[in-house]
């Protein structure tokens, strides 16, 4: 039954969501940038896909109601938090979260920040929260966790250090990041609704 939803959820979507498919063990590297064929803001546009696809699933699986009742204290202590979660990794925010506009009228609406950092640099938690969701987007790892009612993701990972249904601390190891140099960074609540990374993070 959990196979048949998912994949009605991968057919819905247009991206191959493969959830938990290595074990914890670091997973090997994916496809060098220069051979992955979608460009940021098509990748931005995916992940932002998958991440509400990954939320619905697992509203689906749970039930509303009991995700609601069994994670509320987590969910206020992660509100709190807000302005002092600690960053994902070093580095320098490329491109902020919310509508950008290109030459031709073209408007890329960032669903989250893009972080430019070092090749290999490691991606950790920024909350306690449990691993949802390990996908492959367009040649890359995207982790996907859950905190309360809310979940962040972290993209562009070479490689991998969790599973789904891992449990994990703040400051935790989810990856590293491959040559692309870049993590994308998204925060949203349960209902799909993104909210602007920095606001969260310390400054």
């Amino acid at each position: 039954m959990f196979k048949k939803i998912v994949a009605g959820v991968i057919l819905l979507v247009s991206f191959d969501l493969c959830v938990a498919a290595a074990p914890a063990a670091e997973r090997g590297a994916k496809k060098p940038s220069h051979l992955v064929k979608h460009s940021s803001r098509q990748k931005n546009h995916r992940l932002a896909r998958t991440v509400k696809a990954g939320i619905h699933h697992h509203k689906a699986a749970s039930g509303v109601a009991r995700l609601r009742s069994a994670h509320s204290g987590l969910s206020d202590d992660f509100r709190r938090q807000k302005g002092h979660l600690d960053w994902p990794l070093p580095g320098t925010v490329s491109m902020s979260f919310g509508p950008h506009k290109y030459i031709h009228g073209i408007v890329h609406n960032n669903q989250g920040a893009t972080i430019d950092c070092a090749e290999g640099a490691v991606v950790r938690a920024v909350y306690t929260g449990e691993v949802t969701a390990v996908t492959d987007i367009a040649g890359v790892w995207c982790v996907i966790l859950k905190h309360g009612s809310y979940y962040t993701a972290y993209s562009n990972l070479a490689t991998t250090t969790v599973a789904q249904g891992d449990q994990v601390q703040a400051g935790d190891s989810l990856g590293r990041i491959g040559d692309i140099a870049q993590l994308e960074f998204m925060l949203s609540d349960e209902d799909g609704k993104f909210y602007d990374p920095e606001v969260w993070l310390r400054k």
